[in-house]
């Protein structure tokens, strides 16, 4: 049994197939979630789903490459189609060069940079917008910010690198996202 209760809520968590991932995938199956998981390998996103499955909810494995918009948008509009909403994204793919930065090759950093920022950016942005429930710009300008209008959807940010600051003009707090690298709304538990 779970302290939270996530009964009938949809979360996409990416790195999905193992460590941290796979861990929130099973307490939030614990907490009542059905959840689609992502990584670039199926073979422990299945195993994942399985787990989620025999607990009793639900579970979609897709796999997903956070860096290329497209898969990105593709993970997101499954799981609509799979369970009609988001409720809950998890960015928690993440990449690292455990060495001294001296050893570190500009592809290394160029990876780093485009899983952990740059997807962090492009699921939050897939997911925001089925959250806030319209796909136009919310007029911020160049920063493509998104402020979830429902009081029950929630944008968890585990890589990393620190998050974006984003608002919007809807946003009658006018905090935006805030820059921690976790986002919670105190009223979805």
């Amino acid at each position: 049994m779970s302290k939270y209760d996530l009964t009938d809520k949809v979360a996409i968590i990416t790195g999905g197939g193992t460590g941290i991932g796979r861990a929130i995938a099973l307490e939030f199956a614990r907490a009542g979630a059905d959840s689609t998981i992502a990584s670039r390998n199926l073979g422990n996103l299945e195993k994942v789903a399985e787990e989620v499955k025999s607990m009793g909810k639900r579970c979609l494995a897709i796999a997903t490459d956070v860096r290329i918009p497209e898969q990105v948008d593709t993970m997101v509009q499954q799981t609509v189609n799979e369970f009609g909403r988001v409720d809950i994204m998890v960015n928690n793919a993440g990449a690292s060069f455990p060495c001294p930065v001296e050893d570190l090759s500009p592809n290394g950093w160029d990876a780093i940079v485009n899983i952990n920022l740059k997807g962090t950016f492009l699921c939050s942005k897939a997911a925001g917008k089925v959250m806030i429930g319209s796909k136009a710009d919310s007029g911020a300008g160049a920063s493509g910010a998104l402020w979830p209008a429902r009081r029950d959807s929630l944008c968890c940010n585990i890589s990393g690198f620190g998050s974006l600051k984003l608002h919007h003009r809807g946003d009658p707090s006018g905090q935006g996202w805030p820059s921690s690298h976790c986002m919670i709304r105190a009223d979805l538990f």
